[in-house]
């Protein structure tokens, strides 16, 4: 399939293939090339909520270690690929996370429930994956949103 267009009463043709490379020529020349967005974002990046403190880890093998430790002192860990997806979303892929259980003490008075003051394993499973979208604010700020709203990121080391 040829894309085509007229000219002065002349057919010219441009290929597939030469348009593409015309694309991602001009991507790559504006820093939109998959390798250009790879490289920026790779390194540790920290934020801090009103829960915690999130920082992210991406390496140049495709894997992310994200780790987040509460207000409270509770802390988190999840990891594994992460894919970059033009323009400019990035989707985790949780492949290992903790906590994988915490004991709660069960109270008394819990309807339909006859035992109290006992120990009790409550199991969390694995997250789901997530999709953000991602923006650049300068080499050392970069902002993650998705449907619970924007995170913004500073780097702590890396590229």
């Amino acid at each position: 399939m040829n894309i085509s267009y007229r000219s002065t009463g002349t057919r010219k043709s441009i290929s597939r293939f030469s348009l593409f490379a015309a694309i991602l020529a001009g991507s790559m020349a504006m820093g939109c090339a998959p390798t250009s967005a790879q490289s920026s974002i790779l390194g540790q990046w920290r934020t801090t909520t009103q829960m915690g403190t999130i920082t992210i880890s991406f390496m140049s093998n495709g894997q992310y270690d994200q780790t987040g430790v509460g207000t409270t002192g509770v802390q988190t860990m999840q990891a594994g690929p992460y894919q970059l997806v033009a323009p400019n979303s990035i989707i985790f892929t949780v492949a290992t996370w903790s906590p994988h259980s915490r004991t709660v003490l069960v109270p008394c008075g819990i309807p339909n429930d006859p035992v109290c003051n006992v120990q009790r394993v409550v199991n969390y499973p694995q997250p789901p994956g997530t999709r953000y979208t991602y923006m650049f604010n300068g080499p050392n700020k970069m902002t993650l949103s998705n449907q619970t709203g924007p995170l913004t990121f500073t780097r702590v080391t890396g590229q």
